[in-house]
């Protein structure tokens, strides 16, 4: 497999790629002996880019367990 990372836009000055091409290269022949199927390209595209967003505290906290009921 190989991947392509293109397009790439600053962004708080980095620089991001905002198209991924991912391509699965064949194998010459199967156990069958026979020719592998082509894969085609796969993209994926980046509509946007935040770095270090702020995020809310209680994202971060354990969440609270309740008690099991014990009915019968």
């Amino acid at each position: 497999m190989e991947v392509y990372f293109r397009d790439y836009r600053p962004v708080d000055g980095l620089q991001i790629p905002y198209v991924l091409e991912t391509r699965v290269l064949p194998v010459a022949h199967t156990a069958l002996g026979m020719r592998d199927t082509p894969v085609p390209p796969e993209k994926t595209f980046i509509d946007k880019v935040v770095v270090n967003p702020k995020l809310d505290e209680s994202l971060f906290s354990k969440p609270e367990i309740g008690m099991a009921s014990n009915a019968h």
